[in-house]
């Protein structure tokens, strides 16, 4: 299992019609946050709960003003207090523009 935590709906709505579209046997779990902050104060909590075996990872995160090296390192650095497998995606344009 696919597990894609998002910063906001629309980057879900996005993922699960490009996932639906190019990867059809692909069962994933798409989480949306209520923001960045919330993303932020949920990954641990997600990742400590999380009891599907072998199941990965994926953090996206929209850039906004933020230096996209800081962030990545950031998030990653929240991800391996708990797994160190987590892939983080930094989206470098806004799915809003």
């Amino acid at each position: 299992m696919l597990v894609i935590l998002t910063e906001e709906r629309s980057m879900k709505i996005f993922l699960e019609i490009l996932i639906n579209r190019y990867y059809l046997k692909l069962n994933f779990n798409i989480i949306p946050h209520q923001g960045k902050q919330d993303l932020e104060r949920h990954i641990p909590k997600t990742l400590r709960s999380w009891n599907i075996p072998d199941s990965r990872f994926i953090v996206a995160h929209d850039k906004d003003s933020w230096d996209c090296h800081r962030l990545k390192l950031r998030l990653k650095d929240i991800c391996k207090q708990i797994r160190n497998d987590v892939t983080v995606r930094i989206a470098c344009t806004e799915l809003e523009s």
